[in-house]
């Protein structure tokens, strides 16, 4: 003998995908009127968007009169992604100041610097004192200027990683002329969150394009 009562509907694939829904029906008790009820999720606003494009698309847009959807929390997202931009400043800030303090104030003691000139340094001090050395005594630079771009987050607890461009540009004298030597610069990171506090621990550097000019003379 079939059940009178309310079925779960068939599962469903959203967008030919492997993604399935499975959600029971519930009654409503006021109108009698079928409902889907959605457990309650933590996702991001991407994963949002995406479960309501496949609710559009399997049809269950028609039975759906509510979802329990507890996204990750704005505010703690919003702080993160602007402690980690001000993480990626400082960086740029202590190279231009040569300052090795702040320069590894933004590292793990265990981070590493892959892609640059002097890349067997570990740990935020030695990473500093690599790169101030490098520009001073192997390059000559006398001045650093690095003017940070776009930039991409993607956080996830207390980890995250992140795409910074950056154009950086040296100069120094060469045979009584001013050089400039341009760099078109992306990091990429991991990011760590000790202690509440986000620290790089691996920096990768690419240098896309580069070139040297002489300045004009005064």
């Amino acid at each position: 003998m079939s059940s009178s009562g309310p079925q779960s509907p068939s599962p469903r694939t959203c967008g030919g995908t492997s993604a399935r829904l499975h959600y029971p029906l519930a009654v409503d008790t006021l109108t009698g009127t079928p409902r889907v009820r959605v457990p309650a999720v933590r996702c991001s606003a991407a994963q949002i968007l995406r479960y309501s494009a496949c609710v559009a698309h399997t049809g269950y847009l028609r039975t759906v009169r509510y979802t329990r959807v507890v996204t990750t929390d704005p505010v703690d997202e919003l702080l993160a992604r602007t402690e980690l931009r001000d993480l990626v400043l400082r960086y740029a800030q202590g190279i231009d100041s040569e300052d090795p303090e702040r320069i590894a104030s933004v590292f793990t003691d265990d981070a590493t610097l892959n892609g640059d000139s002097d890349g067997s340094n570990t740990g935020g001090r030695a990473i500093a004192n690599g790169i101030l050395d490098y520009h001073a005594e192997e390059r000559g630079y006398e001045e650093t200027m690095h003017f940070v771009g776009n930039q991409t987050f993607d956080i996830d607890g207390d980890s995250a990683t992140g795409e910074t461009y950056c154009v950086a540009l040296h100069w120094y004298t060469q045979d009584g002329d001013r050089m400039e030597h341009g760099m078109y610069i992306r990091y990429r990171d991991d990011f760590r969150r000790e202690s509440g506090e986000w620290l790089i621990e691996q920096r990768d550097l690419t240098i896309d394009e580069d070139y040297i000019r002489a300045l004009p003379r005064e």
